[in-house]
């Protein structure tokens, strides 16, 4: 049994995850044919991927251990795909916090409301385990930056409960008063 050089197992490691994503494309694109937009950027994105993945068989191809490239098997991506806008998932997590009114609010009913406004909107859904995931860290991050306030133990295995800051909570109440704008 031969050792595989290091150029040989990149290239094979390459077109593995260049065949994991284009796998991972035709299947959301057989699910979400309704979004026009999102369907041209994915199939000028496939047809990229294609290319560059017969130029990486053709590349394993001129060395000198004979590899057929089907015979690779399919690296996944590690993000799935998602097609929120930049900022939208701070608004919506911020949207769902405010209609809490003050009270406490769960990561798990957080990604519950946003996924039930997607859908209503008739937005293709996320991948619930990434989008849980994605709303955690993005909670973590607003509270360090004082926005949301944390109100579960840092450590633990049950959902977090949140509310917005009282600073925020502040702003929202004086924002129309124009006590801010005087000359």
């Amino acid at each position: 049994m031969h050792k595989l050089p290091s150029s040989i197992k990149w290239l094979l490691v390459k077109r593995g995850r260049i065949d994991g994503s284009i796998r991972k494309i035709e299947e959301y694109l057989d699910l979400h044919r309704c979004r026009f937009e999102k369907y041209q950027q994915l199939i000028a994105e496939l047809a990229l991927l294609r290319e560059t993945l017969a130029s990486v068989d053709q590349t394993i191809q001129l060395h000198s251990l004979r590899i057929d490239p089907s015979n690779i098997p399919v690296i996944n991506g590690r993000n799935p795909i998602t097609d929120m806008k930049r900022g939208e998932l701070t608004r919506l997590i911020c949207e769902q916090i405010k209609k809490g009114q003050g009270e406490v609010v769960s990561s798990d009913q957080i990604v519950n409301l946003i996924l039930d406004t997607r859908k209503e909107a008739g937005f293709p859904l996320p991948i619930r385990s990434h989008l849980t995931l994605q709303v955690r860290n993005r909670l973590k991050a607003l509270c360090s930056k004082g926005i949301v306030t944390r109100h579960h133990p840092v450590k633990g295995t049950s959902y977090g409960l949140w509310t917005l800051s009282e600073q925020v909570i502040q702003d929202i109440h004086t924002e129309g008063d124009d006590l801010g704008n005087t000359p």
